[in-house]
């Protein structure tokens, strides 16, 4: 049975910088080859706290994204998710 590691991120507080990026980025580039992981972009309170910036949070919440792909992220071994498109249900 293989391992799983859930990694949790706030997209809004910016692009990554070099501390998340040694902290916690490099070791998921590592760890994708022995582990099931999920990364979850934790962007719905954001929402709920700027409704009227819904295109701006999306686009940040897809920047991010974007700097753990171009990091050595694979997206076919680690799976994405954004609190966002959740359903409360």
């Amino acid at each position: 049975m293989i391992k799983k590691m859930l990694l949790g991120h706030n997209p809004v507080s910016g692009g990554r910088h070099l501390g998340q990026y040694f902290g916690s980025m490099i070791d998921l580039i590592e760890l994708q080859e022995k582990y099931d992981c999920y990364v979850i972009l934790d962007d719905w309170m954001d929402y709920v706290t700027f409704p009227t910036e819904k295109k701006h949070l999306l686009n940040r919440s897809l920047f991010v994204l974007n700097e753990f792909l171009s990091a050595g992220v694979s997206s076919d071994k680690v799976t994405f998710g954004m609190t966002s498109f959740f359903s409360a249900e």
